[in-house]
């Protein structure tokens, strides 16, 4: 015998509770469907963002890469510590490239070039630059203040970079 005794024509309790309702009672499936479309409408709008910043990591990898491309054609050199500086105050396309150059004993100077716009084919346009003074302790570790900078060339003055008139004491003349 089971457990629970059936009795011909009578249903059980839980069996009642399981039958679909001939009527809609109103609020709990209303609820649920406000719910379900407040949480599609958020899927939507967090999948919109992921693929909005995924595309604009894409284009700041490639303008990053046609920089390094761009300072390295133009300089003739290939440097393995090439830093690279975002403008990310004004979220500009203006980057800049800094590099190293021939050295002096007393002070190396690095060669930092200035690249705005858009890629075109694989490189971008050198707007200007200026020559700093390395001051770090590390090869990598570069202080780049107005009075390490001289010899700003091209818009680095109207991109207000302030830059020494004279190359600093111990700095080479001209280090490309």
């Amino acid at each position: 015998m089971s457990a629970v005794t059936e009795q011909p024509g009578v249903s059980p309790p839980w069996r009642e509770r399981l039958r679909p309702r001939d009527e809609d009672h109103g609020g709990r499936t209303r609820g649920y469907r406000v719910e379900t479309v407040i949480l599609v409408l958020v899927a939507l709008i967090l999948s919109v963002a992921t693929v909005y910043d995924v595309v604009r990591q894409v284009h700041i990898n490639d303008r990053m890469h046609a920089d390094l491309v761009s300072w390295r054609t133009i300089t003739g050199r290939r440097d393995p510590h090439e830093i690279i500086e975002q403008d990310t105050k004004t979220y500009t396309t203006r980057d800049v490239v800094c590099g190293r150059t021939v050295s002096t004993p007393a002070a190396p100077a690095l060669v930092c070039l200035i690249f705005q716009g858009p890629v075109k084919a694989g490189r971008r346009e050198l707007t200007g630059g200026y020559f700093l003074l390395e001051t770090g302790r590390r090869k990598t570790q570069v202080v780049d203040v107005p009075r390490h900078r001289y010899a700003c060339f091209g818009d680095a003055a109207a991109l207000h970079f302030r830059c020494l008139a004279a190359a600093p004491p111990g700095a080479p003349d001209k280090p490309l």
